[in-house]
């Protein structure tokens, strides 16, 4: 997977709108979840930027891979300067109540907009399947990527994991009229899965059994 595989992909899509927009009868909304060095933001945000696309790309303040360094502002600044969105990806997984989430993303969305001067207006959710997070209604103007008018009311795509879930990503785009394709840039860095993995497993001096979630090592079986 490569960010010019990337490009020609959602180049088959609807025409790409803003999580804020209106929705209109075709609709493809572009949301990036950095799980990963954000260095990986720059080309994808480029390559949207080409075609004139608009998307998010949704970072995490406390994350074990990565921090909002040097490079995370580097990357924040060619998104903006490309006319993308700043967006927050926040972990809920370990968190007892609906409050307790809603008082971390203020916080965390006041401190991405006090870092970077820009606006965040879109809040995506780390591992729903662990914390269901469609349920949450978040102060205005805050929108939940995984409220229903934009995770079951339209169709979705992923490519969690460089996995499709059996999904032909091509066909999918293809026949949308209204979609959200939630991607990952360090998966479209041309390297596979296992080796995303083994850098990661180095820089935190783990190893990569260590370090894969149960859905990254069946991946892992199927990529051998």
């Amino acid at each position: 997977m490569t960010f010019e595989e990337y490009g020609r992909l959602i180049a088959l899509g609807p025409p790409s709108v803003r999580f804020a927009d209106e929705l209109p009868e075709r609709a493809l909304l572009l949301r990036h979840d950095i799980d990963d060095r954000p260095k990986w933001i720059e080309p994808m945000a480029r390559v949207e930027a080409e075609q004139g696309a608009v998307s998010t790309y949704c970072l995490q303040v406390r994350s074990r891979f990565y921090g909002l360094d040097d490079e995370a502002d580097g990357a924040v600044r060619t998104l903006l300067e490309c006319g993308h969105e700043l967006g927050l990806h926040f972990d809920s997984s370990d968190m007892t109540s609906d409050d307790e989430v809603l008082e971390g993303v203020i916080r965390d969305v006041t401190l991405l907009e006090s870092r970077y001067e820009a606006a965040v207006r879109v809040v995506s959710f780390h591992m729903p399947g662990v914390r269901p997070a469609g349920h949450l209604v978040l102060p205005a103007p805050l929108v939940n990527t995984y409220a229903p008018r934009f995770f079951g009311d339209i169709a979705y795509l992923s490519d969690s994991n460089q996995n499709w879930r059996g999904k032909d990503p091509e066909a999918e785009l293809r026949a949308a009229t209204r979609i959200q394709f939630l991607t990952h840039p360090t998966l479209w860095s041309g390297r596979p899965l296992r080796a995303i993995l083994e850098e990661q497993a180095q820089r935190l001096c783990t190893t990569v059994d260590e370090l894969a979630t149960e859905d990254q090592k069946a991946v892992l079986a199927v990529q051998r």
